[in-house]
């Protein structure tokens, strides 16, 4: 496993803007419900492509989200096409984990890029104090490891 750390003070809002994306924060029980639908698919979706037994499970986000789990679900013309939870470790830190943005649709590179940047804004407009966001990716998922060095994580 790679580990990775944010300092906020070097984070920077992305300017990049991507036609027809969206997220949606989800934070309490009424959104949790709002999207149900929308997060019992993203969980299908991400078992079509990945083979994970410790996969959670609509039970286990609505136990996050009691827990003060933040989560963040993206949209593409509509369709959700992934998610990220944020949990806090401490009154300034946050842990980033579950980033997920599906293969089964044609997209850009940048969509898991531009989603992890917004919403880090986005939790950052919440929770003022934040100064470190941390994560764990694993060695061979190469990918991942650009959507956080693009953000300016840093490998410690």
């Amino acid at each position: 496993m790679i580990n990775f750390l944010l300092d906020l003070n070097e984070f920077k809002k992305t300017l990049l803007k991507i036609d027809d994306l969206k997220i949606i924060e989800i934070s309490n029980r009424l959104s949790i419900e709002c999207y149900k639908y929308d997060i019992i698919k993203l969980i299908e979706n991400f078992n079509k492509e990945y083979d994970w037994d410790g996969m959670f499970t609509y039970e286990d986000v609505i136990k996050r989200i009691e827990s003060f789990h933040f989560m963040y679900v993206l949209f593409y013309k509509r369709n959700c096409i992934g998610y990220v939870f944020y949990q806090p470790l401490s009154k300034n830190d946050f842990w980033l984990y579950n980033l997920y943005v599906s293969n089964q649709i044609e997209r850009s590179s940048e969509f898991p890029i531009w989603f992890v940047n917004q919403s880090i804004t986005n939790l950052c407009n919440l929770r003022k104090n934040i100064k470190y966001i941390s994560c764990e990716c694993e060695d061979w998922h190469t990918s991942a490891h650009n959507v956080f060095l693009s953000n300016n994580f840093k490998k410690i």
